[in-house]
């Protein structure tokens, strides 16, 4: 009885929005919807959006309606395993935060979330957008804003060669790359010998607003798969 009341909560939750949301059930390991998309271009970190006039002021509207004190549910998704026998790891929390415009086209967010059955509290803060990091912006829906950033970061490890789960998910990285004819392949290669190595990570975000509820959703990618997400469902405090 408490799932069923729990999950019509949801779905009226939900259809308050009044829309279908991109936010959905991925499989770990999948392509980013950019990789697709982009393919080689995907890996171009030189070209970050600009964005027109028009845009600056519609992103000004939009996270001036997020602006506030906001408390909910956040729910922590991560993959492990190999690629082919992937599992999910889910954890709930309590979450809070507290949202400001640090300037026209940016928000800054300080957030805790309490991790009740692992007893475990965690505070941290971040800022929407980074114009030097940010490959897509978007709004495709009227109170839905998604945008892409985009990082390179370094290995402080050489990765052993017998742990299973890491040689299968670069398995499946360069299965991706010779699907999507992407340089990564090529990139790892040439890594081999380097005891310190690179990645790409994107995190995707998609973020929805309406009325006295809110709803921020974090999709996580590494070298150009799903790794897990993290969604906060909030109404305003």
């Amino acid at each position: 009885m408490y799932k069923a009341t729990k999950l019509l909560s949801t779905i009226l939750l939900l259809s308050a929005f009044g829309f279908t949301s991109n936010v959905i059930a991925k499989e770990c390991y999948e392509p980013s919807p950019n990789l697709i998309d982009l393919n080689d271009e995907y890996y171009n970190l030189e070209e970050t959006v600009e964005l027109t006039n028009k845009q600056k002021k519609a992103l000004n509207q939009f996270f001036r309606k997020t602006i506030g004190k906001w408390k909910g549910t956040s729910q922590h998704i991560e993959c492990r395993g190999p690629d082919s026998a992937p599992r999910k790891i889910v954890k709930n929390a309590k979450v809070s935060a507290k949202i400001k415009l640090a300037s026209r086209t940016q928000l800054s967010i300080d957030a805790n979330k309490n991790y009740t059955e692992e007893r475990i509290k965690k505070s941290g803060n971040f800022t929407l957008f980074n114009v030097h990091n940010t490959y897509s912006l978007e709004f495709p829906r009227n109170n839905t804003l998604v945008l892409s950033e985009k990082y390179r970061r370094a290995n402080n490890y050489q990765a052993d060669p017998k742990n299973t789960a890491a040689k299968n998910k670069k398995t499946k990285q360069v299965k991706q790359a010779k699907k999507y004819k992407s340089p990564v392949e090529k990139v790892r290669k040439t890594q081999k010998t380097n005891s310190r190595t690179s990645r790409i990570t994107e995190t995707i975000y998609e973020i929805s607003s309406s009325a006295h509820t809110l709803i921020l959703t974090r999709f996580y990618y590494t070298s150009g798969v799903y790794i897990g997400e993290e969604t906060w469902t909030m109404r305003a405090d």
